[in-house]
C-alpha cells in the first residue's frame, strides 16, 4: 500500500518472512524474521518472481520485530528488534547478540557480545551500550567483560589468491571470499565473575581508559 504521503510504498508482513538483499559492497543482506514492516520508494514489479530490482540510491527501510536474524558475510546480530535503512546502511538492534570466532587464536569457541543497545552508525562501525562479552553460552554467563560502551568495526575486503592476484572465490556460493579485520574497543570495562565487579587490567585508583582487542 502507499504510503500517507503517497512517495513510497509500505509492506507489512506478519507471518514470518526471510529478505534478502544482494548488490551492496560488502556482501548480500539475509534478514529473517517474524513480522516487518518495509518502506522504500520506486516499489516496482521489475525483477524474477518475489524479486524487486532498485537503483542503490533507492530508499529502502526496514523495521523487523520477533526472531531477528541478520546476516551480512560473517557477521551474524540477534536481536528481538531491528530497524535498518539500506540506502544510508545505518540502523539500530535492541538487545543485540553477536557470536564470533576468535581469528588466529588457539581457542576454539565463540565469543559472545551482547548490547541493550547497537547502533549501526557507518557501514563497518558499530557503537554498543551495556555491553558485555564472555566465551561462556549459557544464558546468565558467570563470568563476562561488561564495558559501559563499545566500538565494534567489522572491516571486510575480498581474498586475493597470492600467486595470480585474482579474487578468490566461495565454491559453496559463486561469491567473492571476504577477508574480515575486526576490531572492538572498551571504554569504562570491568570483569564479572559470579556477579562481583573489578576493573579490567587496571588498578581501582587508575583513570578507567579505552581497550582496543584486535583480531583478524
Amino acid at each position: 500500500m502507499s504510503d500517507a504521503a503517497g512517495t513510497g510504498t509500505i509492506i507489512v508482513g506478519t507471518s514470518g518472512f526471510n529478505v534478502i538483499i544482494d548488490g551492496l559492497p560488502k556482501g548480500s543482506v539475509d534478514i529473517s524474521t517474524d513480522r516487518l514492516v518495509i518502506w522504500t520508494a520506486g516499489m516496482q514489479p521489475n525483477g524474477p518472481a518475489n524479486q524487486t530490482l532498485q537503483t542503490e540510491d533507492t530508499p529502502l527501510e526496514i523495521y523487523m520485530e520477533g526472531n531477528v536474524v541478520f546476516r551480512q558475510g560473517n557477521l551474524i546480530i540477534q536481536a528481538p528488534a531491528m530497524y535498518f535503512d539500506v540506502r544510508q546502511k545505518i540502523g539500530v538492534v535492541l538487545n543485540a547478540e553477536l557470536l564470533t570466532p576468535l581469528p588466529n587464536s588457539t581457542y576454539p569457541g565463540l565469543v559472545r557480545l551482547r548490547a541493550n543497545v547497537l547502533r549501526q552508525v557507518e557501514e563497518d562501525r558499530f557503537v554498543g551500550e551495556g555491553v558485555g562479552f564472555t566465551t561462556s553460552r549459557i544464558g546468565d554467563p558467570t563470568y563476562e567483560v561488561r564495558a559501559g560502551q563499545v566500538v565494534f568495526q567489522d572491516i571486510q575486503h575480498p581474498e586475493f589468491n597470492a600467486l595470480t592476484g585474482a579474487p578468490e572465490v566461495d565454491p559453496r556460493t559463486g561469491e567473492p571470499r571476504i577477508v574480515n579485520e575486526q576490531r572492538l574497543t572498551a571504554y569504562n570495562d570491568f570483569v564479572y565473575f559470579e556477579d562481583s565487579p573489578g576493573l579490567l587490567l587496571a588498578g581501582l585508583l587508575r583513570r578507567p581508559r579505552a581497550r582496543q582487542f584486535l583480531y583478524q
